[in-house]
């Protein structure tokens, strides 16, 4: 009985010495106090890189062990960097980021002594980082959202690339009738397009009419914009919007190799080219269209306008007055669900064509001082009294004014006051 409590005993202090020697281990670790009781400060120093290539400059970022002076100090006279490059020069917390470094180059930068931090911290001793920034990578894209192209005087579609000499090109025509199939890919127009996006368009909601190449002009690392001529791939125009999709020739790869398809990096741009301008009102009233022509702002006379259904049914269908306008009912506005009006196709001379999405946030004045007030409907009241405040028991004198959308008096209706 006694052994077996020894044992035990025994075995719980080389249980608690197990866990007091790292206890005491840690406690050896810490700073030793000053003689206020103090911990003494890490040193002020340099910690690491850290770089940044996805820009169209290469950022990079000198980290210390403690915040920097946010003002007052030029941090470019404690750099010396070789070759000279003049960068420029930001503090951001504890990082000094400098920026117009060029890719694809070697650098050496001498972190001078008295570096200053903040408070009173400087760096004790200089120190020699070694910077490398490799080429950028190749890549293709579209600025921008969706682009309208004006027929008779746009030079094209602008592409932007980096480091790719050939770019490969394909083109697709949407048809008008098919315009409500993709109208929500028109609305988010993902700047990328991925295998399944090219298999549906090309087998359901649209075909292929012009594929091939155009060569670029290749400076190393720099970005470049070409104009790919939309008409000279496409003379002979149809009603309907375009999806262009462009690459890197040199990773066309093979379309049964689905690892290549993913990995190719594909941009796309939904793409109108026309010559109707078209400006929407919509109110109590109905929905008023006035069509202009982008070449010279005039008033494009007998474009016909077809109101179109969210299930693709003909609403309505008109075509504009001399001075470019046309107005639907609004009866033809009513419908909800897949009644509902989602979209105005104007047709012009020579197979022009335009399209609305009247589905989306019209042009919104508000930020600019001007947003009026909202559609008063069949009958506008502006309604005062003779004063703001009353005492209970005291009369109240009222006088309203009734009017029509044309601004003409409105007799004999019946009103309720309300308070």
């Amino acid at each position: 009985m006694m052994v077996g409590s020894w044992r035990a005993l025994a075995r719980g202090l080389v249980f608690a010495a197990s866990l007091v020697v790292p206890g005491l281990a840690l406690a050896q670790a810490q700073p030793q106090p000053q003689g206020d009781g103090a911990p003494l400060a890490a040193p002020f120093a340099f910690q690491r890189l850290e770089v940044d290539q996805s820009g169209l400059q290469p950022r990079v970022c000198l980290r210390f062990t403690g915040a920097l002076r946010a003002e007052g100090v030029r941090y470019l006279d404690y750099l010396a960097i070789a070759p000279d490059p003049r960068p420029a020069a930001s503090v951001e917390g504890e990082a000094l980021c400098l920026t117009g470094l060029a890719y694809g180059s070697d650098y050496e930068i001498d972190l001078r002594p008295g570096l200053p931090g903040a408070g009173e911290r400087r760096l004790v001793s200089g120190e020699r980082v070694g910077v490398t920034l490799s080429a950028r990578p190749p890549v293709v894209a579209f600025t921008g959202g969706g682009r309208i192209l004006v027929r008779a005087a746009s030079d094209g579609l602008p592409v932007t690339t980096v480091n790719v000499p050939e770019v490969a090109l394909r083109v697709y025509r949407v048809g008008e009738r098919g315009f409500n199939a993709v109208r929500e890919q028109v609305r988010q127009n993902e700047p990328r397009a991925y295998p399944w996006a090219l298999d549906q368009m090309a087998n359901e909601t649209g075909r292929l009419v012009w594929s091939g190449t155009m060569t670029t002009e290749n400076p190393p690392n720099r970005e470049v914009v070409t104009s790919f001529p939309l008409a000279e791939a496409i003379p002979a125009r149809q009603p309907g919007i375009y999806w262009v999709v462009a690459y890197d020739a040199a990773r066309a790869g093979d379309d049964t190799d689905m690892e290549a398809r993913w990995n190719r990096q594909m941009a796309a741009q939904w793409v109108i080219a026309t010559d109707i301008a078209l400006s929407v009102l919509r109110g109590a009233d109905g929905l008023h269209v006035v069509a202009r022509r982008f070449a010279d702002a005039r008033p494009a006379a007998g474009v016909e306008l077809r109101l179109m259904a969210r299930n693709n049914e003909e609403l309505g269908r008109l075509r504009t007055d001399a001075e470019g306008r046309a107005s639907f009912a609004p009866g033809l506005l009513r419908g909800t669900q897949a009644s509902a009006p989602t979209t105005l196709m104007a047709f012009g001379p020579e197979e022009d064509f335009a399209v609305v999405d009247l589905d989306r946030a019209a042009f919104d004045l508000a930020d600019r001082g001007v947003e009026g007030r909202a559609p008063p409907g069949p009958v506008d009241v502006f309604a005062w009294t003779e004063r703001g405040i009353y005492r209970p028991g005291e009369s109240v004198a009222f006088a309203a004014l009734l009017r029509d959308p044309a601004g003409h008096a409105v007799p004999g209706q019946r009103a309720q006051i309300v308070l």
